[in-house]
């Protein structure tokens, strides 16, 4: 099966990658999009222009409680000079590109005729992009579809009360809509919302790799098509992030005591 992998070298992109690779799931090319402060090898730059802009950026990060969610993925992610060393191990052509979508993608997936797209933390691919290949593009969703639809729904989940997961789907016109392929629950605990949002990615690469084996073993599979009555969620508040893990915070501080008091 000929994979086309589409990243743009985020901490979701080299788990999914990882996982491919170790499973046999060996792209056949893996299109990388830079982004800002990156040099066409995918490398990160470093500039006073940049430093400052990062600067600016971890400012409001502070301000906003952004930063604690990008302080998470860098203590536990995979740097992008991973994924570079991960592709030359196991001989996969890069190319790099601005812009998913752009012509530059749209060419080489062309030459490459794939069988199939894999997003590895893509964003929002186009229909001129997402129809090249023969099977169709397969994206993995960090929750429960057709019910989690949308941004922040790791956050809206636990807010919720309700079961964390993810789900393999492939791409239409639509967001997070597409017919699934696999669906599967997360039974692992977290103790709060950049945790679960961390170990969900990383239960999202085995989601694909199930998928993956769907797909190459079985010709005459048929996804399912999703229900369209459940609603899309929207980004959650940092106001709201802050509620949810000092509730969740609480939660364990009782649960402690409940647990020492049990033993006594």
């Amino acid at each position: 099966m000929k994979i086309a992998y589409l990243t743009n070298g985020c901490f979701q992109g080299c788990q999914m990658l990882n996982a491919m690779v170790r499973s046999g799931f060996v792209p056949t090319l893996c299109v990388l999009q830079k982004r800002p402060g990156y040099n066409k090898d995918g490398l990160e730059c470093q500039n006073s222009s940049i430093c400052l802009t990062k600067l600016k950026i971890f400012i409001h990060g502070i301000v906003s409680l952004r930063f604690l969610s990008a302080f998470f993925e860098r203590r536990h992610g995979t740097t992008d000079v991973e994924l570079l060393e991960l592709l030359k191990r196991h001989g996969i052509p890069m190319l790099t590109v601005s812009d998913h979508n752009g012509p530059a993608t749209a060419t080489a997936l062309s030459q490459l005729e794939p069988d199939i797209i894999v997003l590895g933390g893509a964003g929002i691919i186009k229909r001129h992009i997402f129809s090249k290949p023969k099977i169709g593009t397969l994206n993995v969703h960090p929750g429960l579809l057709p019910e989690y639809r949308g941004q922040s729904v790791v956050p809206w989940a636990i807010w919720n009360g309700d079961e964390l997961g993810a789900t393999a789907h492939f791409v239409d016109g639509g967001l997070d809509t597409g017919p699934i392929v696999v669906k599967r629950k997360y039974e692992g605990t977290y103790s709060n919302t950049w945790d679960a949002k961390y170990k969900i990615e990383r239960f999202a690469a085995d989601v694909l790799v199930d998928a993956l084996k769907v797909i190459s073993a079985e010709s005459g599979f048929s996804p399912i098509k999703q229900q369209m009555r459940f609603k899309k969620y929207m980004p959650m508040t940092h106001k709201q992030l802050l509620y949810l893990n000092l509730r969740l915070a609480l939660r364990r501080i009782f649960s402690s005591q409940r647990r020492v008091a049990s033993q006594k």
